[in-house]
């Protein structure tokens, strides 16, 4: 799976806004062109996340390691840090959040919910190193290369652009981890 032609643009395009000040981030943020909720896919936002999260198999390593990433995502939201969570188990828990708020009932919430603040806090801590060695039987290498066409565009920090959006974003307060269910 490569980075598409539009998805390329619609990177470029972003970035390029984001280099203006901090007002018009906002104002951009919140333009109803840039996908203020999950629906519609492929905005720019999407084109950097989903590959970076979908690198790796992060369910079968945590079947595999016995990691509880429900536990990890709900001591994050307890805490606001994933100081608990090495590199694989943040990888990990990055693909969870990736399957929920894509797939598995959150993208009937808002990009402003508690689950979107773990997501792109998950994708700044991970979004710069490679997965360990520990993880190579579950690399998805399609979404590898994929995340490889993102971050080889040029003249684009794409941590700088979901760092700029997570910044402005006012997320909403996180529910009890018992009120969904992230397991198949």
């Amino acid at each position: 799976m490569s980075l598409s032609r539009e998805d390329r643009a619609a990177i470029l395009r972003l970035a390029r806004r984001f280099e203006r000040d901090a007002a018009s981030a906002i104002e951009h943020y919140e333009d109803p062109d840039f996908g203020r909720t999950n629906r519609g896919g492929g905005d720019a936002e999407d084109a950097i996340l989903i590959p970076c999260a979908l690198r790796v198999d992060g369910i079968a390593y945590a079947d595999a390691t016995d990691f509880d990433y429900n536990a990890a995502i709900a001591a994050f939201h307890h805490t606001g840090t994933w100081a608990h969570a090495d590199l694989a188990e943040r990888m990990s828990c990055l693909f969870v959040q990736q399957r929920w708020l894509y797939k598995w009932g959150g993208e009937r919430g808002g990009r402003d919910d508690a689950d979107w603040n773990a997501f792109r806090s998950l994708f700044l801590s991970v979004c710069d190193h490679d997965p360990p060695p520990e993880m190579d039987p579950y690399i998805f290498s399609d979404f590898l290369a994929s995340w490889e066409g993102v971050i080889g565009t040029v003249g684009v920090d794409v941590k700088s652009i979901i760092r700029a959006i997570h910044q402005i974003t006012e997320y909403r307060p996180w529910r009890d981890p018992d009120a969904r269910d992230t397991s198949r």
